[in-house]
């Protein structure tokens, strides 16, 4: 048996913030990737491999962490936790919002060069 690797065919090009950005198509589309992601997860093992995932949940919790972590693994990415509560990591502490942004829009130039034809760097 072999895998693949497959590419979601719907397009993440507006942010998902109230629900209301996409269409109910768009919604359903979606939910029809979901849904075969999790009956045939072996035909998407290998999705994100090469990408790291950056995770910042506004409340703590170990449960929603780990699922998170594990479906990203299990897709073959990388996971990276930033906690916002620690002192070091602490957007303010040592960081502001606009050196955060451009430095967020530094690494995802740098990301599109190395991999041009991943559509989550575009």
């Amino acid at each position: 048996m072999t895998t693949t690797s497959l590419v979601a065919p719907i397009s993440l090009s507006t942010d998902l913030l109230t629900g209301a950005e996409w269409s109910p198509a768009h919604t359903r589309e979606l939910l029809h990737l979901a849904a075969d992601i999790k009956a045939r997860p072996g035909r998407y093992a290998s999705t994100l491999h090469g990408k790291f995932i950056a995770l910042i949940f506004e409340k703590p919790s170990l449960r929603t962490r780990v699922t998170f972590d594990v479906g990203i693994q299990s897709m073959g990415g990388a996971v990276v936790f930033l906690d916002h509560t620690q002192a070091s990591a602490s957007l303010g502490a040592t960081s502001t919002a606009g050196f955060t942004a451009s430095w967020r829009a530094f690494i995802r130039k740098r990301c599109s060069r190395k991999w041009p034809q991943t559509p989550a760097f575009r």
